[in-house]
């Protein structure tokens, strides 16, 4: 007997096998119990999940001798003809190539017949959504008024390319991506079966690499084992046969982004790409990686959303904690994009390598990602300003170190306590709305100052004599202390006094030109 692939051998026989669409399964049986079987069905889903299979165990259940519990019994004299594919009573139709209007007449006159044996015809049109449009109005007129003893089941893939009315006439089921653990369960069941020596490490992978398709991960299993027939299968083999790259080496490249090493990020793809992986299936895998490093940053709890090891996970959280939510989110668009432009490119390498340079380089990217990542430097380098570290060698070419350091030392200190910073910092954070709520007469004269920290004072600063004359003094005080105690629960202190000196106001902003400089991007920015 000539050799069965495992997707063909291991194919369900009954709505009991079906794996990972026990609710479809389930009406499906109860229809056929109760009696109340539809005319059309349409099973939606990507491939490997189930339809045609579905389709084949509705064909032998209808026209099952001997029924059990809404399932085929597959040893009726009607069940074994439709197994070995010799039934009149079954039409199976590939849309994929015979899409024309006359094989739609041809099933149309093999209506005319009833069934020989059995009580129902029924005609599976697999890919259904190949159909031309005039057999899809060929078929039409048939969908809405069949025959008793006909039943039309069809399957797609593109649900999206059917015509509503033919959606109209059809009971939809929609057939989900099985789940990993789903699929590593049938995987174990099967190697049992078929004697296969693999670990369970390597199941998982194989589990994660078919994208809940069941039927492909049983084709990368049977590839596994006949690369190794007579050998133990284990993790590193199995990325050796598929062409995939093990989580370290993300990791690694990660690392290597967040530091902006460029020449060794692309000296680890180089790595890659001489022990022979796969590049389309790499670049998956590293956008899985990202978006699993964006769902740790965003969520503690994690069960059922990644699934990898739990040692994995916690080196994935250190990693997601060194990069924030916008660089996070401007590679998975980055790698997204270059998924799609690996589909039809010969040179796949120098696309990668020029997707891995763009990260590295968010000059190069006009996106708005691009340009929060790089703002968000530009915030931690503003927070080093004036920190000058005068023991490096670079300070001791600075041609004022001294002189910094010694007005450095008579610079007026102000100290205080935590409490009145932490007021400080709130009256400030706060200000523009505070101007909203009280009194128009005064929130108009407080749009200029600005407001600075004393000992137990808060000081409104006003650089123009003009307005702090006009301004009155008592009344403003008493009116912000009845705010603050009204809204912040304490007493402040305020005083109001005059700066004329420029030299005393605060520069909380850079200049146009040195925020042009800083950031290099043609953007516009308001003064």
């Amino acid at each position: 007997m000539s050799y069965t692939a495992l997707y063909r051998k291991w194919r369900p026989k009954d709505f009991d096998d079906v794996v990972g669409q026990d609710a479809i399964a389930r009406t499906l049986k109860n229809q056929i119990i109760s009696g109340r079987i539809s005319h059309a069905y349409l099973f939606c889903g990507t491939r490997g999940t189930g339809k045609t299979s579905m389709a084949k165990i509705m064909a032998r259940a209808v026209n099952c001798q001997n029924p059990q519990n809404g399932n085929p019994c597959n040893q009726c004299e009607n069940c074994l003809e439709i197994l070995k594919d010799a039934s009149i009573n079954v039409v199976e139709m590939d849309a994929a190539s015979y899409n024309g209007v006359d094989n739609v007449r041809e099933i149309k006159e093999r209506l005319n017949y009833p069934p020989t044996s059995g009580k129902y015809k029924v005609f599976i049109i697999d890919e259904v959504h190949m159909l031309s449009t005039g057999a899809f109005n060929a078929l039409l007129k048939t969908l809405e008024e069949p025959p008793d003893y006909a039943i039309f089941i069809l399957a797609t893939t593109e649900v999206h390319k059917i015509p509503v009315t033919i959606l109209s006439r059809c009971q939809r089921f929609d057939l989900k991506r099985i789940g990993l653990k789903v699929i590593a369960a049938q995987l174990d069941k099967v190697c049992k079966e078929e004697n296969i020596n693999i670990d369970e490490k390597s199941m998982d992978y194989i589990a994660r690499c078919s994208d809940g398709a069941l039927r492909d991960a049983l084709s990368l299993l049977e590839e596994c084992r006949a690369y190794y027939p007579n050998e133990a299968i284990v993790y590193e083999k199995v990325l050796d046969i598929l062409g995939t790259v093990d989580m370290a080496v993300f990791d690694d490249m990660c690392r290597k982004i967040i530091e902006n090493n460029t020449v060794e990020l692309l000296m680890l793809l180089d790595e890659v790409c001489m022990q022979g992986r796969d590049l389309s299936q790499f670049v998956t895998d590293m956008l899985w990686y990202f978006r699993n490093l964006l769902l740790l940053k965003v969520s503690k709890d994690v069960e059922g959303i990644i699934d990898v090891s739990s040692d994995n996970i916690e080196i994935m959280r250190y990693t997601s904690g060194l990069l924030n939510k916008e660089s996070l989110n401007r590679y998975i668009r980055i790698f997204s994009e270059l998924l799609n432009n690996l589909r039809n490119s010969v040179s796949k390498r120098v696309l990668i390598e020029i997707a891995l340079i763009k990260i590295c380089t968010p000059v190069m990217d006009s996106n708005t990602d691009s340009l929060y990542e790089r703002i968000s430097k530009l915030e931690v380098k503003l927070e080093n300003v004036g920190k000058i570290d005068f023991s490096s060698p670079i300070s001791k070419q600075l041609p004022l170190v001294d002189e910094v350091k010694e007005q450095s030392k008579k610079a007026e200190k102000v100290e205080l306590s935590v409490s009145s910073y932490e007021d400080y910092k709130l009256v400030k954070k706060d200000w523009y709305k505070i101007l909203d709520d009280i009194s128009t007469i005064n929130s108009v004269k407080l749009k200029n100052p600005y407001i600075e920290a004393k000992e137990n004072t808060i000081n409104i600063v006003f650089n123009e004599k003009t307005l702090y004359n006009l301004c009155d003094k008592e009344g403003l005080i008493e009116e912000l202390k009845s705010y603050a105690l009204k809204v912040y629960k304490k007493e402040l202190n305020f005083d109001i006094i005059c700066v004329e000196s420029k030299d005393r106001i605060e520069k909380e902003y850079v200049t146009k030109e040195e925020l042009s400089e800083i950031i290099k991007y043609d953007i516009d920015i308001e003064e």
